[in-house]
């Protein structure tokens, strides 16, 4: 009861601890599927603008270790939800990267209706490196053909090239031909270089 009480403000206010509250939702909840409706619900009644995710992002990171199927399956409906389509990159890279993630990634790019500045959330955490080069060239490859899609695809590259460093891996054939890519079709312009800096870092 307490919880349905302040849920609505839990949805739509900035907090450190909101991740592991969500996390420690999920670990108390016996029925997972159900308190996501819930979370739905409360969200529709929230101006797109003030919607928070991270308490999503919490309860999916920790069902996903206690109940594949049921993450699969709320990542599934998200993809074109009326309500967290929109947010689909965020709650994706709750957890880790599998084949029926880039499946679904692929489809949400495809509907475009996340905006396309989400999508770099895949270059951090290290989420990228479960991604094979093929299937992330693919997504790259989409993200870039998108209005302003091409800043995020090459943070996202940038971001799976820099590991390969870490690492001392040769870099494949397939991630060095998308690098020229990209580089065959970005306009390089000073101001466009400060406008895409400045977009990234406010998000």
């Amino acid at each position: 009861a307490m919880l349905h009480e302040i849920l609505q403000e839990l949805l739509s206010t900035k907090g450190a601890r909101l991740y592991s509250f969500g996390q420690g939702l999920a670990d108390g909840s016996d029925q997972p599927i159900e308190l996501w409706n819930t979370f739905r619900h409360q969200l529709s009644l929230i101006d797109t603008e003030l919607r928070n995710y991270d308490l999503l992002r919490g309860f999916l990171n920790c069902i996903s270790n206690k109940s594949p199927d049921a993450v699969d399956k709320l990542l599934d409906d998200a993809v074109e939800d009326t309500v967290l389509a929109a947010a689909f990159p965020i709650l994706q890279t709750s957890v880790l990267i599998d084949s029926k993630s880039v499946r679904r990634i692929k489809s949400s790019l495809e509907s475009d209706i996340a905006p396309i500045w989400q999508y770099v959330n895949l270059a951090y955490g290290r989420l990228h490196e479960a991604i094979s080069d093929e299937d992330l060239c693919d997504i790259i490859r989409m993200i870039s053909s998108k209005k302003e899609g091409d800043s995020v695809a090459i943070e996202i590259l940038q971001m799976r090239l820099h590991g390969n460093s870490d690492e001392e891996q040769n870099v494949s054939s397939t991630i060095a031909a998308m690098g020229q890519e990209l580089l065959l079709r970005y306009k390089f312009t000073r101001e466009r270089s400060e406008e895409h800096t400045s977009e990234l870092q406010s998000h």
